[in-house]
């Protein structure tokens, strides 16, 4: 339920306190919450399966934010995370604000990667990279109407997405051999 009245409550910050200065997709995006009960374990801390849900929460943001939103429904376009890597460096408090940064960086064969850190005074507690596509029917949304939709051509892929990419190669691979 948290996470519907967040997503909300941050629509209608969107629409009634739109920040102008940030109107490119390719800029930063920042929220700020706080740590709610249901999202912290027995010790009082951010659980990391909620630090996912907030990753999708500034997914669902950012489009709406950027006013993406209407034309991926109007396309019937369906955003599904496919891939997230987290670290968590340092926890997030029961009650504590936090600010969560997120941009997109790169996009290729129809997967959308984006950046979240987590911050708390200008302190970085986490940092996720999460892989998206956009899905239309059973087939994948191609670049050029991604590039369309986000009204740029993709950036330069960032050395930390390839390595990323060779990771997730490596872990295909692996899933293959018998144990």
């Amino acid at each position: 339920m948290l996470y519907y009245t967040r997503l909300i409550t941050l629509w209608f910050k969107s629409i009634f306190f739109h920040d102008k200065d940030s109107q490119h997709i390719l800029e930063e995006n920042r929220i700020t919450l706080r740590a709610m009960p249901g999202e912290c374990n027995l010790f009082m801390m951010m659980d990391n399966s909620k630090y996912n849900r907030v990753v999708d929460l500034t997914k669902y943001y950012m489009l709406i934010h950027y006013r993406k939103l209407g034309i991926i429904l109007k396309r019937k376009w369906n955003p599904l995370t496919v891939s997230l890597e987290l670290s968590i460096m340092r926890p997030v408090r029961l009650f504590q604000k936090y600010q969560v940064v997120s941009k997109v960086i790169y996009w290729k064969n129809g997967y959308v990667y984006l950046e979240h850190r987590f911050l708390r005074n200008d302190t970085l507690h986490a940092m996720a990279l999460s892989r998206t596509c956009f899905v239309a029917g059973d087939k994948l949304v191609a670049d050029e109407d991604l590039s369309e939709l986000y009204g740029t051509t993709s950036p330069l892929i960032p050395d930390i997405i390839s390595k990323w990419d060779e990771l997730k190669t490596l872990k295909s691979q692996r899933s293959l051999q018998r144990i």
